[in-house]
This record gives structure tokens, sequence and C-alpha cells, in this order.
């Protein structure tokens, strides 16, 4: 699925964000985001990106990095108006994202099957045991990141909140805190 446009609305009758994804093909993918799910993407991303930086820089320089790039790669451009798709696989109602994860992985680059570029991952899991994955490289990546938090502020969702833990633990868990806003463990 090579992604064309993403495109984001708050949907306040249902809490939830409606994302929606048209691809190359002129195929529509449209999806409902949790407050959970959202501040997941949100937190979960953010960590991936310094950690891919911590591969090349000091922790507190790939931190500084990471914000910089944010800030400069994360401006939402005001393109054309999305364009709907022709074709739905999924069907022309929005489908609940249940869970997601989130990960770095390695695609070969289709000019050099030698080069490998970092991609940020997301699965996103939908019930019947289907899940959609999206491979994102950087710069589409921040552009989501900016859209989900504007619509956030929109929304008074808040924001969720890494947690630093033992480095031998590798699990994440987002948890609620009372007055809006997220921890992730």
């Amino acid at each position: 699925m090579s992604i064309k446009q993403i495109n984001a609305t708050y949907q306040l009758q249902e809490d939830r964000i409606l994302l929606r994804i048209n691809t190359a093909n002129q195929e529509e993918f449209d999806f409902l985001l949790t407050r959970r799910v959202t501040l997941f993407i949100l937190a979960a991303s953010e960590h991936l990106v310094e950690k891919q930086l911590e591969q090349q820089h000091e922790p507190a320089t790939a931190k500084a990095v990471a914000q910089f790039e944010k800030t400069n790669l994360g401006n939402i451009p005001s393109g054309p108006e999305f364009e709907g798709g022709s074709t739905f696989p999924l069907g022309n109602a929005p489908i609940l994202v249940l869970d997601v994860t989130c990960s770095i992985v390695q695609e070969s680059l289709a000019e050099d099957s030698s080069a490998q570029e970092q991609l940020f991952s997301i699965d996103l899991v939908l019930g019947k045991d289907q899940s959609i994955n999206l491979k994102l490289p950087k710069p589409m990546l921040f552009g989501l990141r900016a859209l989900l938090e504007q619509i956030c502020d929109q929304a008074s969702w808040g924001r969720a909140v890494l947690a630093q833990q033992a480095p031998e633990v590798s699990s994440a868990t987002l948890v609620d805190v009372p007055g809006g806003s997220g921890t992730l463990h």
C-alpha cells in the first residue's frame, strides 16, 4: 500500500478521531481512533524517534535533535483537499482501532535492494484477527504526529507522558491520569 494522503478529523459525537488514508491506487481506508490509541501512537512514536537517534548521538543530543526535527518536519502542509478513494477494501464504514503497536523496521530501497532505510511501523489492530500495517518514512510520521497533536488539542485530550523505567523493562502501558493527560509506563 503506497500512501498518498492522510486526513484526520475529530468526531465530537463519538469522541473519536476519524483517520482516513488514501493510496496511489485510489483505495481508501477509514479508521476510528480512541483517545487511548491516539495518545499511545504519539508517545510511542516520539520514543522510537529518540531511540533511533540514540544510535548516532548521546541521549540528551538525540532528544534535542528529535525536538528540532519535530519542529521542522512536523509542519502540516496545506496541500490539495483529501481525495476520497474509489474502492474501500475494508468497507465503507470506519473501523474502530482496538489496539496499536509501533516499531522501527528495516526496508530495502526499491532502486537498490542492498541499501536499507528505517521506517516507522504502526500496526493498527482491528479485531477479528485483522490488522493493518502502516510503514511510514520519518517525514510522513512527523506529519501524522502533527495532525494527531492538533486534533488532541482541539479535543482537549491532553498528552501521554513517557515514564522512565529501569533499562531491563521493555513493555509499555498507557495509564489514564485524572486531569486529561496520560502516563506511559
